[in-house]
Parts: C-alpha cells; structure tokens; sequence
C-alpha cells in the first residue's frame, strides 16, 4: 500500500479533528460492523484506533467521533472483550483511562 503524504496527512495531536482519510477508514469499519450486525460505535470506533498512532482517552473518541459517553463505553468495552483494544492509564493525563488498538500502553 502506497501513502502519499501531504500538509493534511502529518501527524497531529489526538485531540485534533478527523483527516479526510480518516473519516474514509472510519466509514469503512462501520460498514463493516454493520455487515455482522455489530452496532455502528463499534466500527466507528475501531476505525479511530485503527487510523491513530497514540493511545485515546475516552473523551478524546467522544469528541472525535461525536457520539454519546455511553456508546463509547459500551464500545470500547465490547472491543477490549474481543481483544479488539486494550486499556490503560497515563499520569500525564490525569489519570484517565485509555485506549489503543496495540498492546498495552
């Protein structure tokens, strides 16, 4: 696969909006958990820690994704029990909980 990098392509912080190839990746991981059935969170979700680097905070995948706190949890949940993602903490961020689709932080 061939990634051409571009001034919207660089990295940037996790709290920053969605890239265009981001929101492409994110609907296609949402097609998909439709597909099997799964909510859309789900998709959506996995898609942003697919597409991103560094650990989220849940409030970050709130913000991002523009869904509920309670879709996000209950996403994120389901996905740490399928293995999909894994949980942590940072004292950098105030303790709070996060997440990524690589081992754990």
């Amino acid at each position: 696969m061939v990634r051409f990098f571009t001034e919207s392509s660089k990295k940037h912080s996790s709290t920053e909006g969605l890239d265009e190839w981001e929101d492409a990746v994110i609907d296609l991981f949402l097609n998909a958990a439709n597909s099997f059935g799964l909510p859309k969170s789900y998709g959506q979700i996995y898609g942003l820690l697919f597409c991103r680097d560094q650990p989220l905070a849940l409030d970050d995948v709130m913000s991002l994704l523009k869904i509920s706190k309670g879709s996000s949890s209950q996403g994120l949940r389901a996905l740490r029990q399928l293995g999909c993602c894994f949980f942590g903490f940072r004292t950098w961020r105030s303790q709070r909980k996060i997440c990524s689709r690589n081992s754990a932080p």
